[in-house]
Formats: structure tokens, sequence, C-alpha cells
């Protein structure tokens, strides 16, 4: 492996590991939409310079992964051996409360992935209409009291607004009792992990970077890409499919990623992104690669991972 693309810097973890396995890496890209995470990775990368390897870190999101590659390669099609897209938010994110992630720890309800976006899942509590909270609450959360959750939201922001994970969280643990979800699910995780969903975009993203992920792979390139809950993994799982089998993404793109409802008219969820696809591939893994217990017990976060890996032939 030449070319290494890990699309989800983080805190340089797995390029870490990676990098330190290849040896054979002459070109390493890191993306991440987060200042923190470059600071961070960059501190952990720099024990692994060398003189063949070429390390490149891009404060961007990956959904901009065909004109980054473009911009640092010359061309994002047939450039990159491998390919890593760790989805969702971090740990490290998740642990730092001022970031908002978090309905254990109280800090500003934030959740924005990039500092400098604007939308906030603030603005979304105290601004949006009950109904489109209900459908991101059912949407993107899986809530199935997502009607109930909404209304309680609703109401307590009419009497004050609404500012902080703590403040919200407690309307939700009133709303919602532990004996609905279980003892392992907070009952504020599915309405959290909605909001968060509506603030970064996170499905659009995903449907976005895919294809072009798929483009920049050389013949015998493979992309990994590590899911955490049923909404990525079915956007990973059927787009493999059909690559699988061969088929052109951009007629078959309803199929892809059709979901039960739109938001609203003017705020739906986009197919897939119009770009054509060059190569063919093989799913190498038909069933996704879960966590051993063993893991689980290390890190319990890692719970509901699962890893798919598809190769360019």
């Amino acid at each position: 492996m030449k070319t290494f693309i890990d699309c989800t810097l983080g805190g340089g973890g797995h390029s870490y590991e990676i990098v330190k396995q290849y040896p054979s890496i002459e070109t390493h890209i890191g993306i991440d939409t987060d200042p923190t995470a470059h600071g961070i990775s960059r501190t952990r990368l720099i024990e692994l310079q060398r003189d063949n390897l070429n390390t490149i870190l891009v404060r961007k999101n990956f959904r901009h992964l065909h004109g980054i590659l473009t911009e640092v390669l010359g061309s994002s099609n047939n450039v990159a051996d491998g390919i890593l897209l760790d989805l969702g938010v971090s740990s490290m994110q998740l642990d730092t409360a001022s970031r908002g992630f978090s309905f254990a720890k109280d800090g500003p309800l934030d959740m924005r992935l990039d500092p400098s976006t604007l939308l906030t899942a603030e603005e979304i509590v105290n601004s949006w209409s009950e109904m489109q909270l209900g459908r991101i609450i059912r949407d993107y959360g899986g809530e199935k009291q997502w009607r109930l959750v909404a209304r309680r939201i609703s109401e307590a922001r009419s009497a004050e607004s609404l500012s902080s994970t703590l403040q919200l969280s407690d309307i939700i643990g009133r709303t919602i009792k532990r004996r609905d979800v279980g003892k392992m699910i907070h009952p504020a995780t599915r309405t959290f992990q909605a909001l968060r969903i509506a603030v970064n975009e996170e499905l659009r993203v995903i449907e976005e970077v895919l294809p072009a992920a798929a483009n920049a792979l050389k013949p015998g390139g493979r992309l990994a890409v590590i899911t955490f809950h049923s909404l990525e993994d079915r956007i990973a799982k059927q787009f493999f499919r059909l690559l699988d089998n061969e088929e052109d993404v951009n007629k078959n793109k309803s199929r892809v990623l059709k979901h039960e409802e739109e938001l609203d008219e003017d705020e739906s969820v986009t197919s897939l992104k119009k770009i054509p696809l060059k190569n063919s591939f093989r799913v190498l893994t038909q069933k996704p690669v879960v966590p051993t217990k063993a893991e689980i017990s290390f890190n319990p976060r890692s719970r509901s991972a699962k890893l798919r890996i598809i190769e360019c032939i």
C-alpha cells in the first residue's frame, strides 16, 4: 500500500496504527473538519515521520473528498490503495462537554462537528416546529415515543429557552422511563443522536462521499467503512451491494437511499451524488465485521460498530 487516505482523522488513532503497520505507505492524507482533532493527531503522527512518507492533513469535511484529492494529488480517480471512513462522532468529541454531544455532561447545546458551521442543536430545539422536531427524532433517532418527546421539548421551550445538554436530557428523562428503553440505553440517547445527525447533515455527507471514495480506489485498492447505527450502515450496505452487482449507481440511486419520509419539501434527504463510477468492485465482507466480546469489554462504545470493506478490481 502506497497511498492511504483517512477520511475521518479524529485523534489519529487509526492513521497511526495503519501507517505504522505499512511502512510501504508513501502518501498519507488525513481529513477532518474538527480543528481540535488536527492538533491531537498531528502530535501523535509526528512519531511516524520517515524519509519516504509524506503526511498531508486537510481540515475539510470529507464530503469534499473529490475536490481534496484533485487539489492534493492532481486527480481524484484511481489514486488510493486504501481509504477509511469511521463514521459518527469520536470519543474525543463525546468526552468534551463543551462540544455538546453528551447527555451525561453539562455543556452548551452545540453538537457541531465543524465549529465554523452555523446550525446548532440549540437552534433546532428552540426554533424548529414541533412537527419538524418529531420527524428528525423519529427518522434519525428511531425513537418510538417521538411525538411525546417533541411535545415535551416544545412545552419546555415555551417557558424558557433550552441551552444546555443536561437541561434537554432532564426533559427527555422525565418523558421516557428507563424501563421503556432498557438498562443499557439512556432515555436521551436516540434524541441526541437525531439532533447530531440533523446538525451535521451526516446522512447527506455519507451519500456524497461514498461514490467519490469508490472512484478514488486503484485496482486492488480497498474502501473500509465503520458505522455505528442502522441509518449509516444501511447506506453503506446498499451502496456496496450495488457496486458488487456492477449496477449503475446513478440509475439506481432511488433504490439505494429511499427513506420512508422526507423531513419536508425543502429539506429532503438527497440520494447519492451523481458521480459516474469508473471501476468494478467486489464486496469482501458479505456480513459486517463486528467487535468481539473482549473488544466490547475493553471499549464499550464499540458495541454497535460494523465494518464493511469493498475492493476495486
